[in-house]
């Protein structure tokens, strides 16, 4: 058996391709040699669209929860496990193709030739579990769902509020989060890119939260997420998770990486008194129409 692998390496690779999670391998210079099929499912990257490349030229750029960027620096992966010579975890937020971050499990460790030298370095992923994709409902009915985002619709977004505010001791929190400077990429770079954008954020926000919530659409191109049994230090940290993450979005855009900035403002419900006062602050100088949608 060793002789038909050692002599066949389609064998492995077709082993290799049936693994649970993305497998990667890399020469010393971080040029990718090895590319499986559930990488390809996790990233959205195909084979041929990364084999030969380093992985740091500006695909996967993984980032840490807080945002900061870890490819190119002494904190990614490949760089720690050359320098310690022993298997490295971690867990971070790849890029997926469309331009969202997707939270990851990785697991960096050195191959070593029969002589014990390290001749290249591999790399398996998983994708983190997230919580679940919506707190009470999701309504099909057209008023109620935005089918260019797909995700429940300003109406639905509203109703969403009025029914945590009415639960007596839910202690929910509810987000705002928006792309800065939306509505001028829009203008100047087209409405598609701006949708495109967008929807690279909602599934960024829908993975990055480990907590029940509902993440529907706001006015204004935003999205609103509530978020059941929070607290003011938990709103904060879901505050700064998702700009932060919100923020290590990136699409591409005929050719170009085009990164945002992301602003995420969040309250606790119990703190008013009514749906009105709560918009005033969460839809200031908007009116919520009867019928609306992200865009």
């Amino acid at each position: 058996m060793v002789t038909s692998l050692e002599h066949n390496p389609a064998i492995f690779r077709d082993f290799a391709d049936l693994l649970p999670f993305g497998a990667y391998v890399v020469d010393t210079n971080h040029k990718v040699l090895f590319w499986n099929k559930r990488a390809e499912q996790i990233t959205g990257y195909l084979s041929q669209d990364i084999l030969g490349r380093k992985c740091g030229d500006g695909m996967l750029d993984h980032c840490s929860p807080g945002g900061s960027v870890v490819c190119g620096s002494d904190h990614c992966p490949l760089e720690k496990v050359t320098h310690a010579g022993e298997t490295f975890e971690s867990k971070l937020f790849l890029r997926h193709i469309e331009g969202h971050r997707v939270p990851v499990l990785v697991r960096t460790f050195l191959l070593r030739d029969e002589r014990l030298k390290s001749t290249l370095i591999a790399q398996v992923f998983q994708e983190e579990s997230v919580g679940p994709d919506g707190l009470c409902w999701i309504s099909e009915h057209i008023d109620r769902f935005d089918q260019q985002m797909g995700l429940p619709s300003v109406v639905a977004s509203r109703a969403q509020l009025q029914l945590s505010m009415s639960l007596p001791k839910s202690h929910s929190a509810a987000l705002v989060v928006e792309i800065e400077r939306l509505r001028e990429m829009a203008i100047n770079r087209g409405r598609e890119m701006a949708n495109v954008a967008l929807r690279a954020l909602a599934q960024t926000v829908s993975r990055v939260l480990t907590v029940p919530h509902y993440l529907g659409c706001w006015t204004g191109s935003r999205l609103l997420v509530v978020v059941p049994n929070s607290s003011p230090e938990l709103l904060q940290t879901l505050n700064e998770t998702l700009e932060n993450a919100g923020s290590a979005c990136g699409i591409m855009w005929w050719g170009e990486r085009v990164v945002c900035r992301v602003r995420a403002q969040g309250v606790m419900l119990e703190e008013y008194d009514s749906v009105e006062s709560l918009l005033r602050v969460l839809a200031p100088d908007e009116e919520l129409p009867e019928r609306a949608s992200c865009s």
